[in-house]
């Protein structure tokens, strides 16, 4: 299986506090918070497959189709 590391990415302190701030707020928008916590985790270097399962924006196909 192969898997992709996501792109390392540079933030610099303000941005990271943005980003945080977006992430765990409770007045941002879902859409947004679930972006920033993709660009931080993307920040620390892990792979898209472990950001996508932490985010849960990534279920395995037999729970999608019903399956398991």
């Amino acid at each position: 299986m192969l898997v992709c590391a996501a792109r390392p990415i540079g933030l610099a302190a303000s941005e990271r506090a943005r980003s945080k701030k977006a992430a765990y707020g409770h007045k941002a928008e879902h859409r947004l918070r679930v972006r920033a916590q993709v660009v931080l985790h993307a920040a620390r270097g892990r792979s898209n497959a472990r950001i996508a399962r932490e985010t849960g924006l990534l279920t395995p196909w037999p729970q999608r189709q019903g399956v398991a």
